[in-house]
């Protein structure tokens, strides 16, 4: 599959030095054998003596201690000789000793380099894979782009994706180069891999469907649906489901073969679905659902949708719970308000019906209970404060000094409702006042919204009083009360006044005050967590589900979960009539307010944006059986739309629009393909 070619340079530069180490050896041994081992006179022959003495004789008188040092001289200058040239060669050895033994502590070391330049390059083609298998799942805007750039690691290390191309096949094949970067300069090592994979979720025949499901599939479906002539939705007939509870459910008639389709993407089923939905009843339930499934001819299944509900009551046609009360829904009973939520603001919600097909309400006709597992309230807010930011632009005003003071109260927790900061006024007197007035606050625009603040107004005090105003203008000269009876006890309490005709720009101002009366007179008032806020929902926004499913651990069945993932839109960014999918312009991913945390089959993550469910799952289940798994077959629906409420808030007045599938075969958690490296 590859060719890996690699020069070693040192075993070259090993045989160099060896030839050169012989030929140096030669030249010694020369000068040895020429300057130290030379003949001496004594050695010579007769002939030679004979003359040598001849000459001696006739040089007799020249034989003085001029002749005889010089002889004597040049025979030891010739072993000199030697000695240095012995040495010069020792050094010239010892430097190519040296030269070897560094060339092969470099080579050691670039080796080693190199092994760890590989794994930085694989490591830069796994997280690539990653990469392109999220965007696979979502979308592909962008994701070359995204993609090429150098990634920065810890102790001088980096890997750089380069060169992605796609092949334009179906499935698409992606090529891309990964190369690892270890060290700088003499010692830098680099390592480059080719990858060349198949992304997963591509459909093997295809590509992907977006289907547009314009008509409703009256199979199994639960009160009526009629297509409009301008092609929308509306909802026509209800049937009674109990507890003052209207409902209307059908599924998306569509040419989809869901079972088709989870075989295609190995076992699993995983989709986007969405719809635009419009509302002209004051209080209903109405989007999408999905997972839908079968038990005892109702559907079953998870649902997103929008909600708007009057009271904690029953009458607003708002699943309750069993015998609720106006403050709060029946212990006990989780359907879709709970404590804590706020009657008359916008939410998006994620429930489910129940698993349990048996369970009635006592003198209901119900065959199971919505469960609330998520929630997300959809507000605006205008101006928010903590107190944990210093004075953050509150202003005071007071008579006879008396004032309101931003005092820490770590020593005494129960003077604040959240961090260690609130705002406290405490005088006594005769007819005092003292006021706390926020910054300007911009209000263009908005008709009304919700003040929200937390108090608490002791039992010490006494022939006293708590205001709270809207006030007009920069200079706020003109105020108008708001209605406030503030809970004279030692507890926390939060209020929620509805401000109407809200000022373009305002300021919000609490005056505490003493009375003028006979006896004591105190003010006890704390203040904290602030905020003025709109809740509303514009006509045609868009709702949309991603979902995944998944083995948390791979093939281990046991470990299989619905991954579910909620995005929110504006007609102003997804018009009527445009279909569009995460990541587009103005497509939210819901962070969740709250989440059903007390539910084990339910998990929440990334910040309560995605929520883990091991209730719905589609195949055969594993032994022992897990909760919540049903078979998927030929004539599935899996999707559709929802609405409840009373009969006279929901007949005519919701409507739908924009209702889209995407689905796309395939397989395997991260592609396949082949890797390539040189």
């Amino acid at each position: 599959m590859f060719m890996k070619k690699k020069m070693d340079a040192s075993t070259e530069k090993a045989n160099q030095a060896a030839f050169s180490k012989r030929a140096l050896l030669l030249i010694v041994s020369y000068l040895f054998s020429h300057s130290s081992f030379r003949r001496r006179p004594e050695s010579r022959t007769s002939e030679t003596r004979h003359r040598f003495s001849l000459g001696r004789r006739l040089c007799a008188k020249h034989d003085n201690n001029f002749t005889k040092p010089l002889m004597t001289s040049f025979q030891r200058g010739s072993i000199l000789i030697g000695i240095i040239i012995a040495m010069v060669v020792t050094a010239v050895l010892g430097t190519g000793m040296l030269y070897l033994t560094t060339t092969s502590t470099y080579n050691e070391l670039i080796y080693g380099s190199h092994s760890d330049a590989y794994y930085v390059a694989e490591a830069g083609g796994r997280y690539a894979m990653s990469v392109i298998r999220d965007a696979y799942a979502t979308s592909t805007i962008n994701l070359k782009a995204n993609l090429e750039k150098i990634y920065y690691m810890s102790n001088n290390t980096s890997f750089k994706i380069e060169e992605v191309t796609f092949d334009g096949g179906n499935p698409e094949k992606i090529t891309f180069y990964s190369i690892g970067t270890i060290g700088s300069g003499l010692m830098q090592a680099k390592r480059k891999i080719i990858y060349e994979i198949i992304p997963a979720n591509q459909s093997k025949g295809g590509g992907v469907k977006e289907i547009t499901i314009a008509e409703m599939d009256s199979t199994n479906s639960r009160g009526s649906f009629i297509t409009t002539p301008v092609g929308q939705i509306k909802v026509t007939g209800t049937v009674d489901d109990g507890n003052q509870q209207r409902l209307a459910v059908a599924y998306g008639k569509s040419s989809v073969n869901f079972l088709n389709e989870r075989t295609a993407q190995g076992g699993f089923l995983s989709y986007d679905a969405q719809v635009k939905v419009k509302s002209d009843a004051d209080y209903y339930v109405a989007g999408l659902g999905f997972r839908l499934h079968n038990v005892s001819d109702l559907p079953r299944g998870f649902h997103i949708s929008f909600m708007r509900f009057n009271n904690f009551n029953i009458y607003d046609g708002v699943p309750s719970g069993d015998f609720p009360t106006d403050d709060a829904p029946r212990t006990g009973y989780e359907e879709l308000k709970l404590i804590g939520m706020e009657p008359k603001a916008y939410y998006i919600i994620l429930w489910m019906d129940d698993l349990d097909s048996n369970k009635t309400p006592a003198g209901g006709s119900r065959a199971g209970w919505e469960t609330l597992l998520a929630y997300k309230k959809l507000e605006t807010v205008l101006f928010e404060d903590e107190m944990e930011t210093g004075t953050n632009g509150w202003t005071v005003s007071s008579s006879h000094d008396n004032d309101w003071l931003l005092t820490d109260y770590t020593l005494t927790p129960t003077n604040y409702h959240s961090s260690v900061h609130s705002w406290y006024a405490n005088f006594t007197g005769n007819n005092k006042t003292a006021s706390l007035l926020s910054k300007e606050i911009n209000g263009e625009g908005v008709s009304s919204a919700k003040l929200s603040f937390w108090y608490k107004f002791s039992t010490s005090n006494s022939n006293s009083d708590g205001q709270v105003f809207i006030c007009k203008g920069a200079n706020s000269t003109s105020c108008t009360e708001l209605s406030f009876g503030p809970i004279k006890d030692d507890s926390w309490h939060q209020t929620t006044i509805t401000v109407t005709n809200l000022p373009s720009t305002t300021r919000i101002k609490f005056v505490a005050r003493t009375l003028s009366s006979w006896g004591a007179k105190q003010v006890d008032w704390y203040i904290d967590d602030v905020k003025l806020y709109t809740s509303s929902l514009t006509p045609w926004s868009t709702l949309l589900v991603n979902l995944e499913e998944k083995n948390l651990t791979p093939a281990n069945d046991n470990t299989r979960r619905n991954v579910i993932k909620v995005y929110y839109s504006t007609p102003t960014d997804n018009p009527l009539g445009a279909i569009n999918w995460p990541p587009a312009t103005g497509m939210n991913l819901v962070q969740w307010d709250w989440v059903k945390s007390s539910d084990t089959n339910v998990v929440a993550e990334e910040s309560n944006t995605v929520v883990q469910t091991r209730y719905y799952r589609t195949g055969t289940p594993p032994t022992p059986n897990p909760t919540g798994w049903y078979n998927v077959t030929e004539n599935s629906k899996e999707i559709g739309l929802y609405a409840c409420g009373t009969k006279n808030a929901i007949e005519n007045h919701v409507f739908f629009d924009d209702f889209a599938l995407r689905i796309g075969g395939g397989g395997g958690s991260d592609g396949s393909g082949r890797v390539i490296q040189y």
